[in-house]
């Protein structure tokens, strides 16, 4: 019995090895609202993000109150958005190495691909993001993509429909172009939610997902460790 569960103990570690967490939201505190097109970065460092600076946006599509979108962080590892009533915007979050020289850490509006600095990530073997949630009042779609700062451009995937409730959706790589894009040397990722009328949404995490061969790999190798540890 005992070694099974130090054979279970030490599976967890190898586990967690294989997740590259893009964010769990328990550093950084940030709380905000806006009613308007505006962006505020979060610096110094973050570290339990895949970049040291977390970038927030929000576009207003339509706003007819005007009302008002809430982004809070407050270090439980989750990130609390809502929209108001009449609502209909996208928020945007990202992670990158910095900001240019001249770029300033808030304002209206919103930042260009070029004026993020390279984190940069490894995500060679990766073949998705995760976005996990909890308390989708309504369905959404989201988007998700990486920062090309050379060519100054966000390379968008295409949209996945998150289902109101809890759960988890993954973004696939293939559905982004990545042309231009060196996955063992990212500049950024981004994360972009479109939000309607008084909607609310919790995010928990986001992680980028390993490749399923690598996944049934490592199960095959864990299920024979633990009939070698059975026979012992």
């Amino acid at each position: 019995m005992k070694r099974t569960l130090l054979l279970f103990a030490a599976l967890g570690v190898v586990g967690s090895a294989h997740a590259v967490v893009i964010d769990d939201f328990n550093t950084g505190l940030f709380t905000s609202s806006f009613g308007g097109n505006a962006y505020f970065t979060v610096n110094p460092t973050v570290p339990n993000a895949v970049g040291p600076l977390r970038y927030f946006s929000t576009f207003f599509n339509a706003n007819p109150v005007p009302a008002q979108v809430f982004i809070d962080m407050v270090g439980d590892g989750k990130a609390y958005i809502e929209t108001g009533p009449g609502v209909d915007a996208e928020v945007t979050l990202a992670w990158a190495g910095g900001l240019t020289s001249g770029t300033g850490s808030f304002g209206g509006g919103s930042l260009n691909a070029n004026q993020f600095t390279a984190i940069p990530a490894n995500f060679t073997g990766y073949t998705g993001f995760q976005v996990g949630y909890e308390n989708a009042d309504q369905n959404f779609d989201l988007v998700m993509g990486f920062i090309d700062t050379t060519n100054n451009v966000f390379e968008w995937s295409t949209p996945v429909t998150v289902t109101a409730g809890t759960g988890s959706v993954v973004v696939p790589f293939s559905s982004i172009d990545l042309t231009n894009i060196n996955l063992a040397s990212v500049d950024g990722v981004v994360f972009r939610a479109f939000m309607d009328n008084s909607q609310d949404v919790t995010l928990t995490r986001l992680n980028a997902v390993p490749e399923p061969a690598s996944m049934v790999a490592l199960g095959a190798g864990l299920l024979a460790l633990l009939r070698r540890s059975r026979r012992a």
